[in-house]
This record gives C-alpha cells, structure tokens and sequence, in this order.
C-alpha cells in the first residue's frame, strides 16, 4: 500500500507496535467502513482501502537470534472468505523462515568416531557446542567446556572455505548443541545464558533427558522469543577387540569383490575373525557400508546416547 521509498509510521498504542514489542502476531478483522488508523493515516488511503474491499489482516513478528526484526503484515480482500487461525499459523511459519533467511542460515556440523574418540566439528556462523569431558577422577562433577571452533560464514553466502576442528573426547563426555534462542532472549544476551547452561552442565544428571529438562528449566523460564532446539548427547567408545580392521586399495571396485563379501561360516559375534569392511546388525538385520572401513559388535548398543 505504500510507494517505493516512502516511509509510513504506526502509533505506539496501535496493534503494529503492540505486536512489536510483545512479539506476539495480532489476527484483525475489518468490520464494514471501520478501517482503522493505523491502517489508513489519510483518507485518501482510507479510500483505497475501502474500494479494495480489504476486510481481515494478520500482523506477524519476524523473530530471529533472540529478537524482533520488524513486522509482515499480510491482508485479505476481494475473496469472502476472512483470514483465520490456520492462516495464522501458515503466516508464522513464513515469517519464521523469511527471519531466518533475512539474517542468514547457520549451521553446526559435528562427527564423533567410537573407536578413535575423536570429534570433529565444523561452524556455518553457529555457536560451538558445549563440552563436558568426564573426568576420571570425579564423576559426578566435570567443567563445561567451548572447543575452539573456527566459525565460517552462514551457508549461502560462500566465497570462503570452512574449516574442521578435531579434538578427543573421554568416553562418557558430554556433547550439548543448541540454536541460539536457548541462550539469548529480549532481556538476556548469549554471555548471560552460555554462563547459566555450563552452571547446569557442570553438575548435569547422569539421566540425558534429566539434563535436557534442567536446561529447558533454567534458560527458558517464559515463552521463548525464538525457535529453540536442544541436543544433548553422550559419548561412549569401542574397545580395541570389538573392532575389526581390513586394508584395501583406494578403489571403489575393491568393496565389491569376494574380499569384501561376509564369510559363509560367519555367525553372530563372531565379529573379531570376519575380514569386512562392512558391518552388520544382529538387532535389524540390515547391511550398512559406514565410511570407516569397520566392523563393530553386533550385540553391544549403539556407541552413543543422545536426547533431544
């Protein structure tokens, strides 16, 4: 409704700037000539309005890292049929990933490997994860930890490459990745949260979805301003004897030839003595080529526990 480069203002006690600094969408509807003020500063806009036949109007916050980046506004006429409450929900959703889009997409990339005990991280302009090495000497009580990570730029905007960090974790550390709205809100920034989350982490319940609720609870007392996601996870190792090594050439013919092929005399746990480079699972049966060339126990759980 407006021209290109003209600016148009809304009254503080209006529904626009209510919506802004609540952050909660608004759901209007016009009844007969009653286009209010907000809507139409002039009568000649006002007349528009009317002739357009305008008569519903959903006010949605664009909420991103913990703030309000502005309001999309979005109007119903010519149709009979008045905006509701699953447009309402079509619209955040909108909103929510126009919000994201506006400042960027992020993202934290991170492999652990059971044998080695290695992690490996990689940051798309997203916060590191939290770390918690188990400590051999006190098990109950560790120091949360932020690994140096380098943090590249938000996918899309490329013209730079990313980089990998790698360090070791004990088995039973803990790995906790978050989105930025678990830290920071309208009146806390990301120092204040980081520092609470590693006060609870530092005495974090052996139960992972114990730690996921006193984390919830602690730096989400209210309504969060921004999508929140959480994932706590627990590292756990293989044994040297539960893994079983074979070399073969940088080929990828070599893992399809009788070599890579299961022994007819092969039976569950016999693992140690099977010279693949594939692994199988007793528990679904299914046959998986993972990128190390491993094979690990058939009977012992996953080698990792994580909660969201």
């Amino acid at each position: 409704m407006l021209r290109r480069g003209e600016a148009h203002s809304c009254p503080d006690d209006s529904q626009p700037a209510r919506a802004l600094v609540t952050g909660r969408s608004v759901l209007h509807h016009v009844a007969g000539a009653g286009i209010p003020a907000w809507m139409a500063p002039s009568e000649s806009r006002r007349e528009v309005l009317r002739a357009l036949g305008l008569h519903s109007v959903l006010l949605v916050p664009l909420h991103s890292r913990g703030g309000t980046l502005g309001l999309v506004q979005f109007v119903r006429h010519r149709t009979s049929a008045p905006l509701d409450d699953d447009d309402l929900l079509l619209a955040q959703e909108i909103a929510s990933r126009a919000a994201v889009s506006m400042t960027s997409a992020s993202c934290l990339y991170a492999i652990y490997d059971p044998v080695s005990r290695r992690c490996s991280l990689a940051s798309a302009g997203h916060l590191p994860p939290t770390v918690v090495p188990l400590s051999p000497t006190n098990r109950t009580s560790s120091v949360a930890e932020l690994p140096e990570v380098p943090i590249g730029p938000p996918l899309g905007l490329g013209g730079l490459p990313f980089e990998t960090a790698e360090f070791e974790l004990p088995e039973g550390s803990l790995l906790v990745l978050h989105t930025d709205g678990l830290l920071a809100g309208r009146t806390r920034d990301v120092d204040v949260g980081l520092a609470t989350l590693h006060d609870v982490l530092t005495s974090a319940p052996e139960s992972l979805e114990e730690t996921c609720d006193q984390l919830l609870a602690s730096l989400l007392p209210g309504r969060p301003a921004d999508d929140v996601a959480l994932l706590v996870a627990r590292t756990r190792a293989l044994d040297p004897d539960q893994v079983a090594v074979i070399d073969l050439p940088s080929d990828a013919a070599a893992v399809s030839g009788p070599a890579a092929s299961p022994p007819t005399s092969w039976r569950p746990g016999d693992w140690r003595n099977c010279p693949s480079p594939r692994s199988w699972s007793q528990r679904t049966g299914d046959e998986r080529d993972p990128l190390r060339q491993e094979s690990g126990p058939t009977t012992t759980d996953p080698p990792g526990d994580a909660h969201l």
